[in-house]
């Protein structure tokens, strides 16, 4: 099993005063962006609510509006950007190149043809203007590309309808179908879809992984665990792999890193070629900490050639290229 080690980037910054931390991301540029709730609402940002005494469904929005902080760090310098107030809830963000951020909730529900969630907004830094927009339910990630376009990838709840979306109304009408029903879309400044993915060309029933680069995105997927690629131009192509159910991924044009499959251990990762047969079989590998082994609650991140890992403290990386 070959040997992986992650280098330190930095400490994780102490939360603003005021705010609580919600969850990481990686910026097109490598950059740690962090995104914080002020304290009163962070027990709601991740609701889930019991139904049928089994069931257990996430609670879309807030019902209130609440402000975000997104501290953008490249381990020295930092930045702040402080969204609007807004309801909705399971929030992950991405910031284009001029610093404007887009902030998308993971959940919507439809209620009616005039009464539903929207989930998506768009923060000009210079102006403050902010756009909302409808995202989709089900969304699993997204990305901002060198072309400041917004990619949106969608799990299977998002692609098959859930909370209304794409289901008969009391009345017997068809409600409208599930915006994420391609799986990955691609959106504007907007906010408006410019490109969806080919249903007919290559099936997404859950797109477990994504990672946007300047001019391609990359999207690991079931059925059945291929690997696609859309370039600038929107052409899609697939490769076969032997992973099931990774979550994170770094790629360079010969290489991919996974990180682990089902009920792998949290250091647990994989290194696919990119090169000749498609067949190829994958090496195992194991992540190390300076200091150690990795700890069970960690988030694994894949950005172009980078995978980052962060803890609760600190943030660490490794590269292709660094691997031999």
């Amino acid at each position: 099993m070959k040997e992986i080690a992650l280098r330190h980037v930095a400490k994780i910054p102490p939360p603003p005063k005021g705010f609580k931390f919600v969850s990481v991301s990686v910026s097109l540029q490598g950059a740690a962006q962090l995104l914080y709730i002020e304290t009163k609402a962070e027990s709601l940002v991740h609701r889930q609510t019991e139904s049928d005494g089994f069931a257990v469904f996430p609670v879309p929005d807030m019902g209130a509006a609440f402000r975000y902080r997104l501290v953008t760090t490249g381990g020295e310098n930092s930045r702040e950007i402080d969204f609007p107030p807004f309801e909705f809830a399971f929030p992950m963000v991405d910031v284009f190149a001029d610093g404007s951020a887009a902030i998308v909730g993971s959940r919507c529900r439809w209620r009616s043809k005039d009464d539903y969630d929207v989930n998506g907004m768009i923060v000009d830094r210079a102006t403050g203007q902010e756009i909302r927009f409808l995202a989709g339910d089900g969304v699993q990630d997204i990305g901002v590309d060198g072309s400041d376009r917004l990619w949106i990838s969608y799990f299977d709840e998002g692609v098959y309808g859930n909370f209304g979306w794409g289901n008969l109304d009391p009345n017997g009408e068809r409600t409208p179908a599930p915006v994420g029903a391609s799986g990955l879309n691609c959106f504007d400044r907007r906010g408006d879809i410019v490109w969806q993915h080919d249903q007919e060309q290559q099936f997404i029933d859950d797109c477990y992984a994504l990672n946007v680069t300047r001019d391609v995105t990359h999207f690991y997927f079931y059925s059945d665990f291929d690997l696609g690629h859309v370039s600038s131009d929107f052409t899609a192509l697939y490769r076969k792999t032997d992973i099931r159910g990774a979550h994170a991924f770094a790629i360079s044009p010969d290489r991919v890193l996974f990180s682990g499959q089902y009920d792998d251990p949290p250091d647990r990762v994989y290194l696919l070629s990119l090169q000749g047969d498609e067949s190829a079989k994958s090496r195992t590998g194991r992540l190390l900490l300076p200091a150690g082994k990795i700890p069970k609650d960690v988030t694994l991140i894949g950005r172009g050639s980078s995978l980052h890992l962060f803890t609760r403290k600190d943030w660490y990386r490794v590269t292709l290229e660094e691997i031999e």
